[in-house]
């Protein structure tokens, strides 16, 4: 298993984060994957830039309650929040891992039990009871990914009590910030427009913003549109 624990210039340097390869283990109905797509999956751009950066996300396709749960020891140990999928999804071959949300479950359930589970957050496009069945744990939020009413609609079915919608507004190099701070969603309402993205990242991060990370409420997204990445 590969933990990262130097977080990143966005999330912020005290985050411990595992990520799974983009595409395998993503739903092939994410819009960010679909080839005709003009919006680049942040995550996609990533490993395609750098290929350690997905060599080290296959090497957590299977791993075991009792690997997680010591990172999220580790993690509370040094006073530093979890990011569940920078990178990746809880999907496998086209269907939910229910084998790895179950190890999921368990690492968290023990952490709790023992009171050494840190914040945990995620954001996901797999709208299923049992990944849904995370954020009902204590210190985890989930949330679900979604671009229009009928997402929404989909992941409340299942469960999910927490939304991140993604706008179709480009996000800008250093911050969209003369973006409005809220605005009003489709069966959400007036609804916070991410910190980081409106100032930039200079000046806000994750962890200075902390409100996905704490499950404060509904959060909207801007698009991300990165430079096409040759391989060979």
């Amino acid at each position: 298993m590969y933990i990262a624990k130097r977080g990143n210039e966005k999330l912020g340097r005290r985050v411990h984060v595992i990520s799974r390869p983009v595409g395998v283990t993503c739903p092939n109905t994410c819009p960010f994957l679909q080839e005709d797509s003009s919006v680049r999956c942040y995550g996609e751009f990533t490993e395609l830039r750098f290929n350690k950066a997905k060599q080290a996300a296959e090497r957590n396709l299977r791993v075991s309650a009792e690997q997680l749960y010591t990172a999220i020891i580790e993690a509370n140990e040094n006073q530093v929040d979890f990011r569940i999928h920078e990178r990746g999804d809880f999907n496998l071959d086209g269907k939910v891992d229910t084998w790895y949300v179950g190890q999921l479950l368990r690492a968290i359930k023990k952490a709790i039990k023992e009171k050494t589970v840190p914040k945990i957050w995620f954001y996901t496009h797999v709208y299923s009871k049992i990944v849904a069945k995370l954020g009902g744990l204590h210190n985890v939020a989930a949330y679900a990914s979604v671009h229009n009413a009928k997402d929404i609609k989909q992941a409340t079915q299942k469960g999910f009590k927490l939304f991140a919608y993604v706008l179709n507004v480009r996000k800008a190099k250093g911050g969209n910030r003369d973006f409005p701070s809220h605005v009003d969603v489709p069966s959400l309402g007036r609804t916070l427009v991410c910190p980081e993205q409106r100032f930039g990242r200079d000046k806000v991060t994750c962890q200075k913003c902390r409100w996905c990370i704490e499950g404060k409420g509904n959060v909207v997204f801007l698009e991300f549109h990165g430079k096409k990445v040759l391989t060979d």
